[in-house]
């Protein structure tokens, strides 16, 4: 059976998305042809690295009235590939124009089973049901779902009830029993992206790579559990395993880029893939960088390894610089931990990025001078920090028990982040106002601030040239 997995507008391309990729590789092996498009790719918009911009209702529809002859080609390209399923993959900043076009896709063939996945599916579910162009949503871990969906959809034509998915039948909402993880995820085969032009990315000689799924800790401001309520390591065999494949796939292969919650939740895994790496001389000079945790058992030892192994950056969730705030946050770690491992890293060799929220619930202004003050004295051992980022409560333990935070949360949902204190001290104008003040500070000291999106901003600075068609 046919299968179109789509990466909807609005969504920065700045590398090859492994979800999509990894759903086509499991699919296929059970005999369904599968397609991925990922839509941004042939048609890049210019802004897309800015979250908050893509996240306005009214910002999607004047998109969609300035292009509608766009959105037909598209759904013309999809209906001639002619799939009896079409999977989005749903974000905050592609849920608008992803609903655009499945309504579309739903009133030229209304027969057509549309399903929705990914983090937002997660993080709504059946609020998703909403729209009456969606059929299904799959929630958490998609692999095996999303192919029972797909074998009972070939055999019978629909399906009533599946773990892992919530299914509209005849306007009935179905809601399934969440479905067991994927324990020994070396079992998936590798993610096949076949489909995605990596020449298109604004990174294009970067290839994500995943070393496991979920994540070992529980921070109260994360949504990672929407979505994975269990940590799982691959081996450091099987992931060899793919760096070799993808180093024959892609000649001109510079970085491999960890898309985990953090890369270096296996210490020990993680020191057997080092030496793996090293041992094999012709690997050349491939990177690694990606996201981390702060972890006492991160010695000097193993961040050299690390060095000598190609990783150049690791990203680290510090989040405040006030040990009673990274308690109340559930971070493992104290201060001087933190501190003792920024350190150890840069000296390694290996750059340190650091990011933080502002306004937790429960932060005082004492709280807030603090984290200031651990970015001032550890400032030579930072490469450069994210521009502050304002306290977000949707999806986290914070939204789902405000009464354990001392947190009020607005009765309409779409404005959650107007959510405030009991005592109403902590409110978005405080918030805001403590991130323009952090990231005065920052410029103050003269430390360099980045995130992702301003990848997309520095290469347009620079002149550089795309192939893309600007929107």
């Amino acid at each position: 059976m046919k299968i179109m997995l789509v990466v909807p507008p609005v969504l920065f391309s700045r590398q090859m998305s492994p979800g999509p990729a990894y759903l086509k590789s499991y699919l296929q092996k059970a005999g369904h042809e599968v397609r991925c498009w990922d839509i941004n790719t042939d048609n890049n918009v210019a802004n897309d690295g800015d979250d908050n911009y893509w996240t306005i209702i009214e910002n999607n529809r004047a998109f969609y009235e300035s292009n509608k002859k766009l959105f037909k080609k598209w759904v013309a390209e999809i209906e001639e590939f002619n799939p009896a399923i079409v999977g989005f993959t749903a974000w905050k900043t592609t849920l608008a124009l992803s609903l655009r076009i499945a309504l579309m896709l739903k009133m030229k063939n209304p027969r057509r089973f549309i399903v929705f996945g990914g983090y937002l599916a997660s993080l709504r579910g059946k609020k998703l049901f909403d729209y009456p162009q969606i059929d299904a949503v799959v929630q958490g871990e998609g692999e095996e779902t999303l192919l029972e969906l797909a074998n009972a959809i070939e055999a019978k034509g629909a399906v009533s009830g599946c773990p892992g998915a919530i299914i509209r039948n005849n306007g009935v909402i179905f809601e399934g029993a969440a479905r067991p993880e994927i324990q020994d995820i070396d079992k998936i085969p590798f993610p096949d992206f076949s489909d995605f032009d990596h020449k298109k990315y604004l990174n294009q000689n970067y290839i994500p790579i995943v070393f496991g799924r979920g994540c070992s800790w529980r921070c109260s401001f994360c949504t990672t559990y929407s979505s994975w309520k269990s940590y799982r390591s691959r081996s450091a065999e099987n992931i060899m395993e793919e760096i070799r494949l993808r180093l024959m796939q892609y000649p001109s292969l510079t970085q491999f880029e960890i898309c985990d919650p953090a890369c270096n939740q296996n210490v020990r895994m993680l020191s057997d893939l080092c030496d793996r790496v090293i041992s094999e001389k012709k690997l050349g000079n491939v990177t690694f960088s990606g996201l981390a945790q702060i972890r006492t058992d991160m010695d000097a030892g193993l961040l050299g390894k690390m060095k000598r192994a190609g990783f150049h950056t690791l990203n680290f969730g510090m989040e405040s610089g006030s040990e009673r705030v990274l308690k109340k946050m559930r971070k493992f770690y104290s201060i001087s931990d933190a501190e003792k491992v920024i350190r150890d890293t840069y000296n390694s060799g290996i750059n340190v990025v650091l990011n933080f929220i502002v306004g937790f619930p429960g932060e005082t202004r004492d709280d807030f001078r603090q984290t200031l003050e651990f970015i001032g004295r550890n400032r030579e051992f930072i490469s450069n920090v994210a521009p502050g980022h304002e306290c977000d409560v949707v999806g986290t333990e914070i939204c789902h028990m405000p009464q354990r935070f001392d947190v009020k949360l607005p009765i309409i949902e779409d404005y959650l982040h107007y959510w405030t204190t009991t005592d109403g001290q902590n409110n978005r104008d405080m918030r805001l106002r403590w991130k323009d003040e952090f990231d005065d500070f920052l410029a103050k000291i003269e430390m360099p601030v980045k995130c992702g999106a301003y990848d997309r901003q520095e290469k347009t600075e620079a002149g550089a040239e795309t192939e893309k068609e600007l929107i």
